[in-house]
């Protein structure tokens, strides 16, 4: 399934992802395609701070958006759309430049 994403920082607060899917299936019995989806989703960094010399972390709120493109009857898509609020932290190594983002996500459709 070919997708498009990517993700830009519009501020040092304020990050962008965003994502579009397209599938091709034979669940049908017959070649179907189609775009499936769309994701954009917001990440706020309201708070950041240092926990020593190497690390340091940022709290993160957000929320996802992911509209439907899809056909259930054609085996693509859920034809729902969704919006999924995130709370999180990120921690950044200082010395590396890795960074892990954490996030826990509540699906509503």
């Amino acid at each position: 399934m070919p997708s498009i994403d990517g993700s830009y920082m519009l501020r040092p607060d304020l990050k962008i992802k965003y994502e579009l899917h397209y599938n091709s299936t034979d669940v049908t019995g017959d070649r179907e395609n189609g775009l499936e989806k769309a994701n954009a989703k917001l990440t706020y960094f309201p708070s950041a701070r240092a926990l020593n010399d190497t690390w340091a972390m940022k709290t993160a709120v957000g929320l996802e958006w992911i509209v439907d493109f899809g056909d259930i009857s054609k085996g693509i898509g859920t034809e729902s759309d969704q919006l999924a609020p995130l709370v999180g932290a990120a921690f950044s190594n200082k010395v590396t430049g890795l960074t892990l983002l954490s996030l826990i996500q509540h699906f509503e459709s």
